[in-house]
């Protein structure tokens, strides 16, 4: 070979060196870290989240297309587009005539629970807890801010830490509600905000004490003077394959609180 034309090559080679040594192959990110030093911390159920009264129209069994939304503060919503489909019972009297008014009225409510913290000293202190849920068996059901009654008050809808950019991240874990049909039911996407308890009697629905807030650790609620009761929706969707006959159907699902 000429030697002008290995010195060519040598050439090309060392510039395909030096342009590799320049190449990317390692990226970071600033991550992130906590630890607390607290007091006590509990939770009781004061009474369960309940979708209410509804029939079925469709026949057969479910095809999975329909969902109610029962938001944080009472109100349900129906979308049953496709096959499956569901008629909701708000509550008549002996007249025939629907008692609700701007919010329904029936046996459909959110869940409540309450929340109690002390620092063992004061109990004076205002302490930001984590709100999160899971299954009967542990796993980690998605949560949403996607709460009407939530943007309606603050305007906005935050972003929840567990989902990125509306997507769940646990889509296919749920809460299954079984009954005499079977698992008929799948309850996720769950909303939360703090109750005013001190609101004035004859307002309709509740009213909102404080709109769950988001960081890099999670969603949480402030707790003030050492209690807050926490109210809680969520969206109820048919399960494909099963034929839902009247009854009740029912499930378990663990609301967990954290600092």
């Amino acid at each position: 070979m000429n030697i002008w034309k290995k010195l060519s090559i040598v050439s090309a080679l060392a510039l395909m060196a030096s342009t590799n040594a320049w190449a990317v192959d390692d990226v970071a990110v600033i991550a992130h870290a906590s630890a607390s030093v607290v007091g006590n911390l509990a939770i009781h159920e004061i009474s369960a989240l309940n979708f209410g009264n509804m029939t079925i129209t469709s026949s057969g069994a479910f095809v999975g297309d329909a969902k109610i939304v029962m938001t944080s503060e009472g109100t349900r919503t129906l979308t049953d587009t496709g096959t499956d489909k569901l008629v909701l019972m708000n509550g008549h009297d002996q007249s025939g005539l629907s008692s609700g008014t701007n919010f329904e009225t029936g046996s459909q409510q959110p869940g409540f629970y309450q929340i109690i913290t002390t620092d063992e000293v004061t109990n004076v202190t205002t302490s930001n807890v984590y709100v999160s849920f899971a299954d009967i068996t542990g796993d980690i059901v998605d949560y949403s801010t996607n709460d009407p009654a939530i943007i309606a008050v603050t305007g906005s809808d935050p972003a929840p830490s567990n989902l990125t950019g509306g997507a769940q991240t646990h889509p296919n874990n749920y809460v299954t509600l079984s009954g005499p049909g079977g698992g008929c039911f799948k309850l996720n996407q769950f909303t939360f905000e703090t109750d005013n308890t001190g609101a004035a009697n004859g307002s309709s629905g509740y009213t909102q004490a404080n709109a769950p807030t988001s960081d890099i650790y999670g969603t949480w609620v402030p707790v003030v003077g050492g209690q807050a009761t926490l109210r809680v929706g969520g969206t109820l969707s048919t399960m494909a394959g099963c034929t839902a006959t009247p009854g009740q159907y029912t499930g378990t699902f663990y609301v967990m609180v954290a600092y």
